[in-house]
């Protein structure tokens, strides 16, 4: 048989391995995604309703998992943007301290201001905690820029 040519068996074989192999990996991520949809119940405080003892009774859940988490997300928050700037700058022994501050305070911009950090930072660390991981992409933009800035003296 050419190499290029498929029977009608060959294709009905692929098709039924790439069915078993989908239905596989939904199979694999059913216990995370049971775990995942009963924190989630709790943390948010779903509940089935209530039939017993009469109908419409009340369903009460103390909500302890979301206040846990809140209370953690807090101070894991703080930790690092508790104290502006975010970034210490320490000179060489010797450079100056001036140069040092500024150096802070604009690492600081960047990382609060022009990439919101902080933002970002929360609902990943909700994130985390509710599910058990958060992925973050960090990447900066760069714009390389040539000037050629020319330089003139005037004697008069």
């Amino acid at each position: 048989m050419a190499r290029g040519k498929k029977t009608k068996q060959d294709e009905l074989a692929i098709v039924a391995r790439i069915k078993t192999l989908a239905e596989d990996s939904i199979q694999s991520t059913n216990t995370w995604q049971t775990n995942s949809e009963k924190w989630n119940r709790m943390r948010y405080r779903i509940k089935k309703t209530k039939n017993f003892p009469f109908v419409g009774c009340a369903n009460l859940r103390m909500p302890t998992v979301e206040i846990k988490l809140r209370k953690l997300k807090s101070a894991l928050i703080n930790t690092i943007y508790g104290i502006r700037p975010v970034v210490q700058v320490i000179p060489n022994p010797g450079g100056s301290w001036e140069s040092a501050l500024k150096i802070e305070k604009f690492l600081d911009h960047l990382i609060m201001d022009v990439m919101k950090a902080k933002q970002k930072s929360i609902i990943a660390t909700d994130q985390s905690l509710e599910k058990g991981f958060f992925l973050l992409k960090p990447y900066w933009k760069t714009d390389i820029m040539t000037r050629i800035e020319k330089l003139w003296m005037s004697f008069q």
